[in-house]
């Protein structure tokens, strides 16, 4: 169960790498300035992904699911 941790983490700092280096590629390839707006896309993206874990594990707990259609 450890190896199989460790294993988790070491991915999940790959991924982080890999993100990273994913950002700087796409902000490479945009025209000067523009960086800001991947900045005000990605902390949306990372909002809404925040939500949807948030929604999920209520809706276990709760046996539901709340929609916001306002």
């Amino acid at each position: 169960m450890m190896n199989n941790m460790m294993n988790n983490i070491e991915m999940v700092s790959r991924l982080k790498t890999a993100a990273h280096y994913q950002r700087k590629a796409v902000c490479a390839l945009l025209p000067e300035g523009m960086e800001s707006h991947v900045e005000v896309i990605s902390n949306e993206l990372k909002l809404m992904l925040k939500e949807m874990v948030e929604t999920s594990g209520n809706e276990k707990k709760h046996g539901s699911r709340k929609i916001d259609i306002g």
